[in-house]
């Protein structure tokens, strides 16, 4: 053998390590080279061949073609390809929720592949168990909402779709189910009213409102949740009208006097208060009944009770709708006259007198009175003005009786 052609033997060999193609043949001819130069070629094409298909492997390109039969390294490929092919697909089953699958062949991947599906199982049934729990306790929420007597309407925080509504609520918007929005027509304004004020709210997470809708008046409560994946309002809808009609009823009662239907001494004090804080300009006059002590002694108290009445609706026919008439005693009377100068009010309770006298029958009717004027900038108090006219007017009725004497 020629010194070059083991050169070129060589170099072939080191191609191979190197997974380099065999381009060069041997120079000698003889029956023993070209065997060693076929088996060189043989084991270079296998391995060549074998470290392409281990290549796209490593790529992860499991659809390469395996190596020929021809190749010798070509039966632990083909497996270590069959292997990967179907693990592959335990994978896909997993990821499918088939969690039965197990790995055997991969040693310690194995075992940690197993014990990945063991926790995403038990991670799984865990998440259902409570998602059939939550769904349970959403069941249980629409039914209660369901069977409430107040209207409930569940609002997108965004973009204020309605979502939900709850029996009561059908009956008075209609159908909503977030497509088909078949409100009743008069009631869509309450429904706009709602969206609005929620629209107007920002990062509240509760809130409340009242809004009158015709004659009716609604109380809207609303709290922040998480509906279906969505940030939604809940909003609660009672019709307070008569809540309301109850409530002015109480403070009619606690307001007004009973015999007269006029205003009581509290309610007289509440305005005079709200006069002084609102610096408001007025006059008021204390008002006292001569004899009434006399009428009820001598005539009974069904007369003099009508005496008061005839009083207090004379009071009545001479003022304004501004102006505010309370009885705060038996015989005692107040009238408040908002932006009304003191000898206007004295005017009108002198003509008052005049026509009560005209009046009288079986005995005399007739008013003493004391009138003070208050200016926008009165530092006196309610009761110090009360006292005031209550002066004034002792002062006038002291005259009067001194006058008939006479």
């Amino acid at each position: 053998m020629e010194e070059k052609d083991i050169d070129l033997l060589f170099l072939q060999i080191k191609n191979i390590i190197f997974n380099k193609p065999i381009s060069q043949d041997l120079k000698t001819n003889t029956k023993e080279l070209e065997n060693l130069q076929q088996a060189i070629e043989y084991l270079s094409k296998c391995i060549f061949e074998s470290n392409q298909f281990l290549a796209n492997l490593a790529a992860g390109n499991l659809e390469a073609q395996t190596p020929g039969r021809h190749n010798f390294l070509a039966g632990s490929l083909k497996e270590l390809h069959s292997g990967l092919k179907h693990l592959t697909w335990q994978a896909n089953q997993v990821a499918n929720g088939d969690y039965k699958q197990r790995v055997g062949f991969l040693g310690e991947f194995s075992r940690s592949f197993n014990t990945m599906i063991e926790q995403l199982e038990e991670r799984e049934n865990k998440l259902k168990s409570q998602t059939t729990a939550l769904m349970q306790s959403i069941d249980l929420m629409i039914s209660i909402m369901d069977s409430l007597q107040e209207w409930i309407v569940v609002t997108e925080k965004n973009t204020g779709d309605i979502i939900y509504v709850n029996q009561s609520a059908k009956i008075l918007f209609g159908e909503i189910d977030g497509t088909d929005k078949k409100q009743n027509s008069n009631e869509q304004d309450i429904l706009a009213q709602i969206v609005k004020h929620s629209n107007e709210v920002i990062d509240d997470m509760n809130f409340e409102f009242d809004y009158e809708y015709k004659d009716r008046v609604f109380h809207c409560k609303s709290f922040l949740i998480q509906w279906n994946e969505k940030v939604a309002y809940v909003h609660f809808i009672a019709d307070i009208t008569s809540e309301i009609g109850k409530k002015e009823q109480l403070e009619n009662m606690a307001f007004k006097d009973e015999l007269t239907g006029l205003f009581n001494r509290r309610y007289c004090l509440k305005i005079l208060h709200n006069m002084i804080v609102e610096k408001r300009e007025f006059s008021i006059g204390m008002i006292d009944m001569d004899g009434l002590k006399f009428v009820n002694d001598n005539l009974g108290h069904l007369e003099g009770d009508e005496y008061i009445r005839t009083v207090a609706n004379g009071i009545v026919s001479l003022a304004r709708d501004t102006d505010t008439i309370c009885r705060i005693g038996g015989d005692e009377f107040i009238v408040i006259l908002p932006k009304c100068k003191e000898e206007v009010l004295g005017k009108k309770l002198y003509e008052l007198n005049i026509n009560l006298e005209k009046l009288s029958k079986k005995y005399e009717m007739s008013i003493s009175y004391g009138v003070v004027y208050v200016d926008s900038d009165t530092k006196l108090l309610e009761q110090e003005i009360l006292e005031q006219a209550d002066e004034k007017m002792y002062k006038f009725k002291k005259f009067r009786k001194k006058e008939r004497k006479e």
